[in-house]
């Protein structure tokens, strides 16, 4: 019944799914191999933690710039609020919805940890489908080009940096 009233809500969100499964289908992003049970268990911290994961990748990429915006994970069913923040961008898990004036962003968890891991784009997600934007235009714009600038420049800041084999191999 709550995806029912979330597809009336926000029209052809649950597209998102078969997006998804798709996406899945041809690897470009992960499936959820975990048992019926681990994910009953372990499912809603575990996708606080992407969400989360999500909010550090955006964190120091002019996060001032960051419009409001609400992310419903459609496996979980699961509200996230993201604000600007002094020092960054403020994250709170499991709300009720999205704020008067915030931008809905529909997706699913494997859409985040790809994006999270630099194996997706939000761009490549959009067209994929595998991200819904609602609220006003304006506003979709703002948030969809920092969405897109912001994972860019933390991904190039990921990619620029040795890890630590890396380190000690130059330091050899």
């Amino acid at each position: 019944m709550v995806r029912g009233m979330l597809n009336l809500t926000y029209p052809k969100a649950l597209y998102v799914t078969s997006a998804v499964w798709r996406a899945q289908q041809e690897n470009i992003v992960a499936r959820d191999d975990r048992s019926p049970a681990v994910r009953a268990l372990l499912g809603y911290q575990l996708a606080v933690r992407k969400l989360a994961a999500l909010r550090e990748r955006l964190v120091g990429a002019e996060a001032a710039r960051a419009p409001s915006f609400a992310i419903v994970l459609l496996g979980p069913m699961l509200w996230t609020r993201y604000e600007r923040a002094p020092g960054g961008l403020s994250m709170t898990p499991h709300v009720d919805g999205p704020k008067t004036g915030d931008v809905v962003m529909v997706t699913d968890e494997p859409v985040i940890e790809a994006m999270v891991e630099d194996r997706l784009t939000s761009t490549d997600a959009l067209e994929l489908g595998l991200i819904r934007y609602y609220g006003e235009q304006d506003s979709i714009s703002a948030l969809s080009d920092w969405l897109a600038a912001s994972l860019r420049k933390a991904g190039a800041a990921h990619l620029a940096t040795p890890d630590e084999s890396q380190a000690s191999e130059t330091a050899r």
